[in-house]
């Protein structure tokens, strides 16, 4: 492509040239590379809320004293 001859976008930028589309582009693949494949809506997964476990007790005491019981959090 010749890109190593022509320098950096950084370079360019500073010394004022334009780039056309197709330079530019192949400059940004070079420096990062190709974005990963676009995911298709098929492979998309619906998310469903649930509930609280039922027969789990609530947390016992206060904020105050679990930093007593814990006093290295």
């Amino acid at each position: 492509m010749g890109l190593e001859k022509e320098g950096t976008v950084l370079e360019a930028r500073e010394s004022g040239m334009r780039f056309s589309d197709e330079k530019f582009a192949a400059q940004r693949i070079q420096r990062f590379g190709r974005l990963p494949a676009q995911i298709r809506p098929e492979d998309h997964v619906v998310l469903v809320e649930s509930s609280a476990r039922p027969g789990r007790p609530a947390a016992a005491g206060s904020d105050d004293e679990w930093m007593v019981r814990n006093p290295c959090f």
